[in-house]
């Protein structure tokens, strides 16, 4: 799928609701460059493997701070050099691809192969059909992804975006890819569900200690009205 093509419909042309599809595009948009001002986007890594290109750009969590997801884009067709006219597979480990989108991509031969060679897409997800977040087995607009995406091409998405305005690491194996991301802090779709869900516990933790000093506050207001109403 072209990078031109994902931002506005990643359904693919004519499927429904096309207008509503428009409307999600803009206020992401609006949401990307937000993260964009905050450097909550990083620069992409771009790999040349032979005839291949692989693009890595972390995104930061709207939800959590000093968390992110790792998006790959994968395009075959490297010879190319206008990123927005390649044509892109997709992986990111964010939960939100991992549970609704994962299998629809894989379904459709849009899952970038290096998330399975290097183990990173969650098995499960890719065998196990969403039935209750994507019963129709749609590719949607996922948000990291579609960031990390706009990132790349944030002044205008009919501009040629040429992949020499960035530095290229040219490597002979895909093995030297996957080492790479270990270096730097790559994480599985597992892993990274359970960070998601360790940050999503210790919020829990923080708003039932807030509501539980709420509660200590209230009841020793209280009886400190209740006190002074007796020595009255």
């Amino acid at each position: 799928m072209k990078l031109k093509l994902f931002l506005r419909n990643p359904s693919g042309r004519g499927s429904a609701n096309v207008g509503a599809r428009y409307l999600i595009s803009d206020a992401l948009r609006e949401r990307a460059a937000v993260l964009i001002k905050q450097d909550k986007i990083s620069n992409p890594r771009v790999y040349r493997v032979g005839d291949s290109v692989l693009i890595w750009v972390k995104v930061g969590s709207e939800r959590f701070d000093k968390m992110t997801y790792d998006v790959l884009l994968y395009a075959e067709d490297g010879g190319k050099t206008d990123i927005l006219n390649m044509d892109m597979t997709f992986f990111s480990n964010s939960p939100s691809f991992t549970f609704t989108y994962a299998f629809a991509f894989n379904n459709d031969e849009d899952l970038a192969p290096i998330a399975t060679v290097a183990n990173l897409v969650s098995k499960r997800s890719i065998t196990e059909a969403p039935v209750e977040r994507n019963p129709q087995k749609l590719k949607g607009f996922e948000k990291s992804i579609f960031y990390a995406v706009f990132s790349l091409i944030d002044k205008g998405d009919n501009i040629v975006v040429n992949l020499d305005d960035y530095v290229i690491r040219e490597v002979t194996e895909v093995k030297h890819v996957i080492l790479d991301f270990n270096k730097n802090g790559m994480s599985t779709a597992v892993e990274k569900l359970a960070e998601y869900n360790k940050r999503k516990q210790a919020d829990r933790n923080s708003i039932a200690k807030q509501r539980q000093a709420g509660i200590k506050k209230r009841k020793a207001k209280l009886r400190a009205t209740r006190k002074r109403r007796t020595v009255k």
